[in-house]
């Protein structure tokens, strides 16, 4: 921290996580031998335009990302929408989310992943347990926290949703039951999901009793509660994870190829 304080001058830790000044990525890489692209992908700059389209401010950026693809209703059941400042993924406000039994196996240090900062996962991927969310960079986690409740297992249908967003992560791709994607399009695809489930019942037609049936099987309110629209990245995160959770039950919803009621979701069913 000193070190960077003396050569950037105050500046908070996620911002270089986020998006690092110009200069910072090629100093780190020549002072420590680490090649810049890899030093690129540890930052969410480095995931542009894979994962956000841009960090340049577009007045149009929400409705190219969300309204670019259909999943689970016709694009006629949505609306057009007006987020100044929106990027896709990126909360307005920064949590650190850690796995209990990737912390509890560590041993010099915390395992924290930066991904796991952004709404975008539930659970653990690889140890299927629900992520637990921290203020901050803490190494007293177990200390404030009742460790006879952790780690809770996390539903099926929400691993299965959070290692195909890992996948993604890690290979570029995801191998999905029907067939390979590239990871920025199911980045969009989720994001789509997710805004079609927010939409009010009273605009979906037929399909209002799919989304009735979605929420209701999880025992939450419709659109998670929420009486008017905002953009998932400024909710809550405990909003954020319900909404995740009836993104993954929707995914798992309709196992029958045949049924046409649920569009394109047909490629997307987890097996």
């Amino acid at each position: 921290m000193d070190l960077l304080l003396y050569e950037w001058g105050k500046r908070q830790i996620i911002d270089l996580d986020i998006r690092p000044p110009d200069g910072f990525l090629e100093t780190i890489a020549s002072r420590s031998g680490i090649d810049l692209n890899t030093l690129r992908c540890m930052t969410i700059v480095g995931w542009v335009p894979w994962l956000i389209d841009s960090f340049d401010l577009d007045g149009d950026s929400f409705n190219c990302y969300v309204n670019q693809f259909s999943v689970l209703l016709p694009k006629k059941f949505r609306l057009m929408r007006t987020a100044p400042g929106w990027r896709a993924w990126l909360p307005q406000t920064i949590y650190q989310r850690v796995c209990p039994v990737c912390l509890s196996k560590s041993i010099e240090k915390p395992i924290y992943k930066l991904a796991w900062q952004l709404p975008l996962f539930v659970s653990c991927p690889v140890h299927g347990c629900w992520l637990e969310l921290v203020r901050g960079y803490s190494d007293n986690f177990h200390s404030s926290v009742d460790r006879g409740s952790l780690p809770r297992a996390a539903d099926q249908v929400i691993t299965k949703m959070d290692r195909y967003t890992e996948q993604a992560f890690t290979t570029g791709y995801v191998n999905l039951p029907r067939r390979n994607i590239h990871a920025g399009l199911w980045y969009r695809l989720l994001r789509t999901l997710i805004e079609e489930i927010s939409t009010p019942v009273t605009r979906c037609g037929a399909q209002s009793k799919t989304l009735k049936k979605i929420w209701s099987s999880l025992g939450y309110s419709l659109r998670a509660g929420k009486l008017y629209w905002q953009p998932f990245e400024i909710l809550e995160p405990a909003v954020q994870v319900q909404f995740l959770e009836a993104a993954a039950t929707t995914l798992s919803y309709d196992r029958n190829p045949r049924n046409k009621s649920l569009g394109d979701i047909r490629l997307f069913i987890v097996t």
